[in-house]
C-alpha cells in the first residue's frame, strides 16, 4: 500500500515537487490512465501533465509508467521492512514557549495513547524549523511529524512566521498544522487560514479537556 508517508519519503528522496508527486500518484493508482485524464482530474493542461511526467521520469531514472510503478512499489516494500515499529507511531511536534503546557500534552498523550504517540516539544518557532529542516532531509534522528501543534506568541520566531515558512516549503506544506493558541480573534483567524493553517484550536484550560482535544485532533485528521 502506498500511504502518505511512503509517498512523501519517495518524493523527498528524488526531490519531486508537489505537483510532480500528484501526477505520479495518479499514475500509480491507475497505470492505464492517459495524460488527458490525469490533466482533467488535477485541473491542469495536458501539456503540463506531460512536462511533469517527463521530469518525474528524469529524476527517478525511469523511462515508462510501468517501470516507474515497479520502482515505487519496490521502494514501498523496502520502506515497510526498514521502518521500526516504534517509528510507526503518530509523531506530533508541538511548538510552544509554555513548558507546563508541553509537559501536559506529553503526559496526556502517553496516558491516553499508551506508546502510540511520539511527542516532540519545541520551545519556539525557530527550534521547530531547525527540527523540520533535519526531518525534510530524512535524518533518522528527526522523524517527520504527522501533525504540528503551533502556538502563536513565542520568542525567537512566532507562530505566524513559522506557519508561513512551513506552508511555503514544498517538502513540508502537506503536514497538517493546527494552530493551538489561548486567544484567537476573527482577524487572526482570517490571517492564519490565509497563511495555510489547517485548523485552529483554543488551548484547553485543564488536563481532562486536553485529553479530549488530542483525541479529537487525531480523529479529525484520520490518524
Amino acid at each position: 500500500m502506498i500511504n502518505r508517508d511512503i509517498m512523501q519519503s519517495f518524493s523527498d528522496k528524488y526531490q519531486l515537487t508537489t505537483r510532480q508527486r500528484e501526477v505520479l500518484l495518479q499514475v500509480i493508482e491507475n497505470e492505464h490512465m492517459g495524460s488527458a485524464e490525469i490533466a482533467a482530474k488535477l485541473g491542469c493542461s495536458l501539456a503540463t501533465v506531460n512536462v511533469h511526467l517527463s521530469n518525474v521520469f528524469s529524476k527517478i531514472g525511469c523511462r515508462s509508467k510501468a517501470e516507474t510503478i515497479r520502482m515505487v512499489m519496490a521502494f514501498a516494500a523496502a520502506y515497510q521492512q526498514q521502518t521500526p515499529v516504534s517509528m510507526k507511531s503518530i509523531i506530533i511536534l508541538s511548538a510552544d514557549d509554555d513548558p507546563n503546557l508541553l509537559q501536559s500534552i506529553a503526559q496526556r498523550a502517553e496516558e491516553q495513547f499508551k506508546g502510540k504517540i511520539t511527542f516532540i516539544p519545541c520551545s519556539n518557532g525557530q527550534e521547530a524549523m531547525m527540527y523540520l529542516s533535519r526531518a525534510r532531509q530524512n535524518d533518522p534522528d528527526f522523524p517527520r511529524p504527522h501533525i504540528i501543534l503551533l502556538d502563536l506568541q513565542m520568542p525567537a520566531m512566532d507562530g505566524y512566521e513559522t506557519l508561513r515558512r512551513i506552508k511555503s516549503d514544498a517538502a513540508l506544506k502537506e503536514i497538517p498544522v493546527i494552530v493551538f493558541s489561548g486567544t484567537i480573534g476573527a482577524e487572526n483567524t482570517k490571517e492564519l487560514y490565509a497563511l495555510g493553517a489547517n485548523s485552529i484550536v483554543l488551548k484547553p484550560s485543564n488536563p481532562e479537556t486536553m485529553a479530549r482535544v488530542l483525541q479529537a485532533i487525531l480523529q479529525y485528521w484520520g490518524l
